[in-house]
């Protein structure tokens, strides 16, 4: 019996040199699918075993023999598992999505490797050696109780048809084994037991067939003979293959589940290229670098795009020939749905400025726009119109950061209330103020505090423009811009920004 494994061991270890070689690096080889070629080194191990025992069977005893024959069924079987995890019902009982089409297939498929475990075993004094219950078990372990025990019974009747003296409790063991494979399969939460725990189930359940043999065999003596004879050759056996196919299912399952990953890791990244694409058309479409030139007011606005693009938006809109409209937005994040957002905010703000000549009535109607909305209410917006002629200004401060209104050695803020869509109805009133000619209105939208508190920075704004409140609205805007210089630099957690300086002639 050494002979024959030292044969065996050493064709096998020159396959394996041979595809370790330089030719089976070629092209040509490189292109045959690590699968295929264990399929192929199981059947021609198969085949080999079968050929030295077909005419060297007389230098083993029979228990050897045993053995080495239900070996080279376990490589047939394995072959064909290697074939099984590629078709197309069985990926699917892997994926949990079963049919009926599946089922039946999954059914037939297994009950007929019961079948060919049972055809391909030896006989002795009326029990048949095999590897009948391999397959039902594979069946329950991966496709639940009804598979594995429905492939039982289909390996079950035939054994049953037989006859001998075992022909009951063989039959019922293979039975239970596709039960019991299945119940496993649904203790560990419809998920395959993995290589190890697979073919532990294959030594319990060949063990308890040898007790239901001892137990349902008369006479009792003669059913000692027969499991003393088989025992070890079929146990051996079954858990080998099953640990076999095991390690097949479960290297099918992880490569899908890494190919999954990796695919899903891909979509993802197309999908936010496609989508900040889309985004950066949108804002190129309604973002607009203009500032109005209008009598009695200096004007300058700069927009800083964060990483990935820009949401937070101003406008400005003639309501009438001495009344200004002014908007500015801070909406999160520099992604698809806020460049949405800012697209329907930017429509919905111009279409109600055009008919409302007051703050109130346009945030009333984006406040009940919003309110609904769980995703809408992060939105922070200020809304303001000036009367260049009498020189007020009418507001509403819904969320932005407090604009800083500095004139005459004075600095004050400006009202700020909750956010769009949880303002509450009473609290949605113009506020109204009167400008002095020099008086310099200053409008940020929020994260210009990253160099330090937002006390620090309204101390740095406050003290640009009191000391430069007398240059342009441009200078004043690039002093502020100038004073923060790692503002421009890529960053993380850097987010778009807008600010706005209106200064009064």
């Amino acid at each position: 019996m050494s002979g024959i494994f030292d044969y065996v061991s050493g064709a096998a270890s020159r396959v394996r040199e041979w595809l370790r070689s330089e030719l089976a690096r070629s092209k040509f080889f490189r292109k045959i699918p690590l699968r295929h070629i264990e399929v192929i080194v199981a059947l021609i191990g198969g085949i080999n075993t079968y050929l030295i025992l077909a005419y060297r069977e007389e230098i083993v005893s029979f228990l050897e023999h045993s053995f080495l024959v239900l070996m080279e069924k376990v490589c047939i079987i394995a072959g064909i598992a290697g074939i099984l995890v590629y078709t197309n019902f069985f990926q699917e009982i892997l994926d949990k999505k079963f049919t009926t089409r599946n089922r039946l297939l999954a059914i037939i498929t297994f009950g007929s490797i019961s079948i060919f475990g049972t055809y391909s075993g030896l006989e002795l004094y009326g029990a048949i050696v095999n590897v009948r219950d391999l397959a039902p078990m594979v069946a329950g372990l991966t496709g639940g109780p009804i598979i594995g025990t429905c492939a039982g019974l289909i390996g079950a009747v035939h054994r049953y048809s037989l006859g001998g003296s075992t022909a009951f409790p063989c039959s019922l063991a293979t039975v239970l084994a596709g039960f019991f494979g299945g119940m496993v399969y649904v203790v560990c939460g419809r998920r395959f037991i993995g290589a190890a725990g697979a073919a532990a189930v294959a030594v319990i359940m060949e063990i308890t067939h040898m007790t239901l043999a001892l137990l349902l065999t008369s006479p009792y003596e003669y059913a000692v003979i027969i499991v003393r004879s088989v025992a070890v050759p079929v146990t051996l056996s079954n858990a080998f293959g099953m640990l076999i196919f095991a390690l097949i299912i479960s290297n099918y399952i992880k490569k899908r589940e890494k190919a999954k990953t990796i695919f899903e890791d891909t979509d993802d990244a197309e999908m936010h290229d496609y989508q900040m694409q889309a985004a950066r058309k949108i804002q190129h479409t309604f973002l607009s670098d203009d500032v109005p030139s209008i009598d009695g007011l200096d004007i300058a606005a700069l927009k800083i795009p964060g990483n990935t693009g820009m949401v937070d938006f101003y406008d400005f809109m003639a309501v009438s020939v001495d009344r200004l409209a002014m908007t500015v937005v801070d909406i999160p994040g520099n992604t698809f749905k806020g460049s949405v957002e800012m697209a329907i905010l930017h429509t919905i703000v111009r279409s109600k400025a055009a008919i409302n000549q007051d703050a109130e009535s346009v945030v009333q109607y984006l406040n009940r726009r919003f309110m609904n909305d769980e995703h809408a209410n992060h939105i922070r917006l200020f809304y303001g119109i000036m009367d260049t002629k009498k020189r007020t200004f009418m507001y509403m401060n819904a969320g932005l950061a407090p604009p800083v209104l500095c004139g005459n050695g004075k600095t004050s803020k400006l009202r700020m209330d909750a956010v769009l869509g949880s303002l509450e109805v009473k609290n949605i009133r113009n506020n109204e103020m009167t400008l002095n000619k020099g008086d310099v209105l200053f409008i940020h939208t929020n994260g210009m505090e990253r160099d330090g508190s937002a006390q620090v920075w309204d101390r740095k704004v406050t003290s640009l423009i009191r000391e430069h409140e007398t240059e342009s609205a441009e200078s004043i805007l690039s002093r502020i811009r100038n004073a923060l210089p790692s503002l421009g630099q890529s960053d993380a957690g850097f987010d778009d920004m807008v600010l706005v300086v209106v200064k009064v002639l």
